[in-house]
């Protein structure tokens, strides 16, 4: 059976301290992440989903959601 799953990551991460993380190793600083939150540019915390999403942590603690057909 073919696994038809579809994924795709979002602008949203666990934690504040996890987007900053992310962000710094694009060469981004700590007070970039916090206007990048204030803009919603980026949020915290898990994302509204739709039926038939769920929502998983990458390894950069960043969430993707996955839509199962």
């Amino acid at each position: 059976m073919i696994d038809r799953r579809t994924q795709w990551g979002t602008n949203h991460f666990a934690s504040t301290y996890d987007a900053e993380c992310y962000y710094r190793k694009l060469g981004f600083n700590n007070e970039d992440v916090k206007k990048k939150i204030k803009t919603q540019e980026i949020s915290i915390g898990k994302p509204k989903l739709k039926k038939n999403q769920i929502a998983r942590l990458d390894k950069d603690l960043r969430y993707q959601i996955i839509k199962s057909k």
